[in-house]
């Protein structure tokens, strides 16, 4: 996932908890940040491990864009 920090610190092993409606939620803990330098600002990478392609796969299909994410400590 890619995006801009709002406010706070985010750190690998946090957890990226990703609403869909108020009964379905995906988490995802980060393994690992990047940053890229773009001209508009420095991009966030937060970068997840899937253990399964399946799992790679459904990330994808979710096409998550332009959406304001919360962070967790584990």
């Amino acid at each position: 996932m890619a995006g801009f920090v709002i406010e706070g610190e985010i750190l690998a092993g946090m957890f990226i908890r990703m609403p869909f409606n108020a009964t379905v939620m995906m988490t995802a803990e980060i393994d690992h940040i990047q940053l890229i330098q773009r001209p508009d600002g420095d991009v966030v990478c937060l970068c997840i491990q899937c253990k399964d392609p399946q799992e790679a796969t459904l990330w994808e299909a979710l096409k998550i864009k332009d959406h304001t994410v919360e962070i967790i400590k584990a």
